[in-house]
């Protein structure tokens, strides 16, 4: 029990000490000098006591190791223990109090839905569905453990089956956003989007500045054709948090299926200087530069690209878009070759090889590139 529950109940004890026992004194001889030694040896017995007290209050893995001493058997400072080693990445260590807790209260629905948390985590994804399924058994209206339960069927690529879960988790908990998002996204995943907007919605009344739901919900409307109305939310979104790649990524789409190329291109940079590896943001920005025929940079991202990403066919047809432009016949039609061998079917692709056997002057602006 923290010393703070204490306060209270110790009132009583406060008013007989402090009226209490100078009325006992009342008679004694040399009594100012007694109080006065007897004060300074309880405040030296205090001093004391608290500076070994504020030891175990230090943080909060010293606070527990005390609880654990100083206790038997007991199974709440075990999670607690567990959830802040978990906090601090030291998984293995968590997962011991846990199964500790465990041990000593096999039907503690939390110790089991904290160990499934941490076994994801851990890429035991079978172990974690066992102990979520065994919260639920033990507490049916967990809604914490539904939620969890469905996360990791959803990254499992069962959607259905998430998408129950989810729906159980906010009939206990109406307003829980963390389900609103997650079970907003799985309905975008089944096609579902008028549906997924509605709950990126719900979600945002709870949290109104979170940057990856306002995405989410962008995306969202990027799939209803709402180009526009996406803009303002990735726009949203890289205001509140302004190192969102995937944010700024959204928004360079959007942008660039507007036509405000210039923008795109800057927040196309902006994800490189995030993540430099990005092979969709290089890819992006050798679209962007081939439409407003700066072909040096064209080919520049689009071979980073293709670095970072060599089976794509989309690039390779690309980039021998941009040399086939700067006169690079002979690469322009190795690229176009590799295009059609990834991707036999695309007609796009299979033009551009045909016409690369004309003559330059006459085929240059016949060309056809693939949109983004």
């Amino acid at each position: 029990m923290a010393d703070r529950y204490t306060y209270v109940p110790l009132i009583g004890l406060f008013i007989i000490t402090a009226w209490g026992f100078p009325e006992l004194m009342a008679g004694w001889r040399n009594k100012k000098k007694l109080l006065a030694l007897a004060g300074a040896f309880l405040i030296i017995t205090l001093m004391v006591s608290s500076w070994f007290q504020v030891r175990h209050w230090k943080n909060s893995i010293t606070l527990y190791e005390h609880v654990l001493h100083v206790t038997k058997n007991n199974y709440f400072a075990l999670d607690g223990m567990g959830l802040f080693l978990a906090s601090q990445g030291k998984n293995d260590e968590a997962i011991h109090q846990y199964s500790e807790a465990l041990r000593i209260r096999p039907d503690f629905a939390e110790a089991h839905n904290h160990l499934g948390n941490v076994l994801k985590i851990q890429g035991i994804p079978g172990e974690a569905i066992d102990h979520y399924n065994e919260a639920l058994r033990i507490k049916p209206e967990y809604a914490e453990a539904y939620y969890n339960l469905g996360h990791i069927l959803a990254g499992q690529g069962k959607i259905a089956d998430a998408v129950k879960q989810y729906t159980a988790a906010l009939k206990l908990r109406p307003e829980y956003p963390e389900v609103h998002y997650h079970l907003g996204s799985a309905l975008m995943n089944q096609g579902k989007i008028d549906e997924a907007i509605v709950h990126f919605f719900k979600a945002l009344n709870k949290r109104p500045t979170d940057a990856k739901i306002i995405n989410q919900l962008g995306y969202a409307l990027v799939k209803k054709g709402k180009i526009n109305e996406a803009r303002i939310q990735f726009s949203k979104a890289v205001q509140i948090e302004p190192h969102f790649a995937k944010a700024h990524y959204n928004l360079g789409h959007a942008l660039l299926n507007q036509g405000r190329l210039n923008q795109a291109v800057f927040h196309y940079s902006i994800v490189l200087q995030i993540e430099p590896e990005n092979a969709g943001a290089h890819f992006a920005l050798g679209i962007v530069y081939l439409r407003q025929g700066k072909l040096d940079e064209a080919i520049v991202h689009n071979r980073e690209a293709l670095r970072l990403r060599p089976g794509h066919a989309r690039t390779h047809n690309n980039l021998g878009i941009a040399m086939i432009r700067k006169g690079m016949m002979e690469e322009a039609t190795a690229h176009f070759e590799m295009a059609r061998k990834i991707q036999p079917g695309n007609e796009n692709t299979q033009k551009n090889l045909n016409q690369t056997l004309q003559a330059p002057g006459e085929q240059k602006e016949e060309i056809a590139q693939n949109k983004n």
